[in-house]
Formats: C-alpha cells, structure tokens, sequence
C-alpha cells in the first residue's frame, strides 16, 4: 500500500496529500487522520497503513518547502500508543539528520 494507492481506493486522482494541495495552493490547509491508535489491534494492515502515514508526512514535508501557507498535519492517537507503540512512535522522531525540520510535532 502507498498514499497514491490509498488516495486511489479513495477515489481520488492521487495521494490525499496532492490531492490537498491542489485545491489550496494559496490557502492553509489541514490533513486529519483519526484513530492511529486503532492500528495496533490491525495487526494485518498497521504495517502498511503505518507506511502510508510516513509517505504523507514526507509528501507534506516536501510540498511545505515551496507553499508560503502550510499544509499541517494531524494525527489522532492514545496517549498510551504514543508512547508504548514502537511504530507509532516512529512516525514522530525527529530526524536528526535534518539542519531544520520542516514540521513541528506538537502533543
């Protein structure tokens, strides 16, 4: 599974986070992904539904270097998965590998 896939079986022409951008070029925009926590009892599609959140957060991040208003993200979880889900908490590491980090993660 991919965004673009996802976006796809969503109906759209592309991943939702292209899709977003398309239609606010010159606006903010907000991405809302509910229930994150609800993966870890999927064990069947938490890898790749996982993987598809990393590609959105990517995809934001590189369309985020060239839009004066942002694209920001939200993503919804348990505090509990937060911190005891490995995988979950993968997605929110910084990268410390980064001179400035384009998104700021806020609990």
């Amino acid at each position: 599974m991919t965004a673009e896939k996802w976006g796809e079986d969503l109906g759209l022409p592309a991943s939702i986070t292209h899709c977003i951008h398309s239609v606010s070029k010159n606006e903010k925009a907000v991405i809302i992904l509910d229930q994150l926590d609800a993966l870890r009892w999927t064990l069947a599609h938490s890898r790749d539904a996982l993987l598809v959140c990393s590609q959105i957060i990517n995809q934001v991040e590189t369309l985020n270097n060239d839009r004066k208003n942002k694209i920001s993200v939200v993503f919804v979880c348990r505090t509990h998965d937060l911190e005891n889900d490995n995988n979950i908490r993968a997605l929110f590491k910084k990268d410390d590998s980064k001179k400035e980090d384009v998104i700021q993660w806020d609990r």
